[in-house]
């Protein structure tokens, strides 16, 4: 009861009504303040349009009676029963605009074209809040677009393009039958010339408007308030391609297809991840190969015999053997055969000729790492026999 009650007093200070009165409209909508308060003055509103169309009927029918009792002389009487209607008209006219309603200002507001407005807010304050799909009339032109692309119906079918583009007939050149008289001769296709714009394929182009400008597939973002990106719009909606945008040849057919995406901002696709590395490589440890002068001494070194410095040491079939791998500075291998007594010298100059340039060098074994320096050590003495020897450049 404590909060009726001070729901009663809330009411009568907002309308300046009795406590009953206030009790009754707060009873009828449940004891909900603001829809008492919104009928209230509903009622009162409804209540003075009948009052005054009463006053006004009454004050029409009283001129009426007098006439009717008083006795039938001229049309003298009947002239004051027309002058209070008037007046009385025209007091219910100034009385009723002065009353205006939501259905009055709904009855105004007759265009469809303008944009509505929507309103937030409470009795005494309030904000404008505007419908974000109607846009102003800078964007006449990409409505039209858009409105074409979706009058334009489905999009076609690729399938049918692949077909038609696909010849069923061979097609190139040919030769005719030649005799002893007359040779043969080539005759070309006749199709094989300059395409046409006919036989131009058809390309497809996605159009996409964004909420601050449009894109071209993954291209950059075009802005709307550009000239320049204006009359690009103006040429798609007249039917017309641009071609540097499109990216099309003259007179070639395209297929723009249009995306509205007007309630986001443009969004810069993800760029293409890098290439994998593609080249040679040298391993970490291994000496980088000479660098050449110029492709013409390539060419000399690459053609030129092994030199004949170096010469190969020869093997003796009755003695003992072994084979010794060599890995060379470039990346190559070799395997050599000597014989036990051959020495770190003779394999040296095995390595002399079978490689055609003359830059410095060590040899030196592979575990544990020992650089080979003594030329007049043998293989035996050296523990060179079936063992691995490395190339490295100074």
């Amino acid at each position: 009861m404590a909060d009726h009650n001070e729901l009663i007093e809330q009411f009568t200070g907002m309308t300046s009504v009795s406590e009953d009165q206030a009790k009754f409209f707060l009873e009828m909508s449940n004891w909900d303040l603001e829809m008492a308060v919104t009928q209230f003055y509903d009622n009162s509103n409804e209540g003075s349009e009948t009052g005054t169309s009463n006053a006004a009927s009454s004050a029409a029918s009283a001129p009426a009676s007098t006439s009717a009792s008083a006795p039938q002389t001229d049309s003298i009487p009947q002239a004051p029963t027309s002058i209070p209607t008037k007046r009385s008209n025209n007091a219910s006219k100034a009385k009723s605009s002065n009353i205006r309603t939501l259905n009055d200002v709904a009855a105004q507001d007759g265009s469809d074209d303008e944009p509505q407005n929507f309103f937030a807010g409470g009795e005494k304050s309030g904000m404008l809040v505007q419908d974000p799909s109607k846009r102003g009339k800078g964007n006449n032109l990409v409505d039209e677009i858009l409105k074409k692309a979706a009058a334009g119906g489905p999009a076609p079918d690729d399938s049918e393009d692949e077909k038609k583009s696909k010849p069923s007939y061979f097609t190139g050149s040919g030769h005719t039958l030649g005799s002893e008289d007359e040779p043969s001769v080539v005759v070309n296709d006749p199709s094989t010339s300059e395409p046409t714009a006919e036989s131009l394929p058809s390309v497809t182009r996605y159009l996409t408007f964004w909420r601050n400008g449009f894109s071209v597939d993954d291209g950059p973002l075009l802005r709307y308030d550009d000239p320049a990106n204006s009359a690009m719009l103006d040429s798609i909606n007249s039917g017309r391609a641009p071609l540097s945008l499109l990216n099309v040849r003259h007179g070639q057919p395209v297929d723009v297809r249009v995306a509205r995406r007007q309630d986001e901002d443009y969004v810069a696709p993800p760029k293409a991840p890098p290439k994998p590395f593609e080249g040679s490589g040298n391993r970490l440890g291994s000496p980088a190969p000479p660098a050449s002068p110029s492709s013409s001494s390539n060419t000399a070194n690459t053609s030129a015999a092994p030199s004949t410095s170096a010469v190969a040491p020869e093997l003796d079939a009755s003695q003992p053997t072994t084979s010794v791998q060599i890995r060379l500075g470039d990346g190559s291998r070799l395997v050599g055969k000597f014989n036990h007594n051959h020495t770190v010298g003779d394999l040296r100059r095995y390595i002399d000729s079978q490689q055609n340039g003359q830059r410095s060098y060590v040899l030196q074994t592979t575990f544990p790492v020992k650089q080979l320096g003594n030329e007049d050590q043998s293989l035996v003495d050296a523990q060179l026999l079936n063992s691995v020897v490395v190339q490295r450049y100074e």
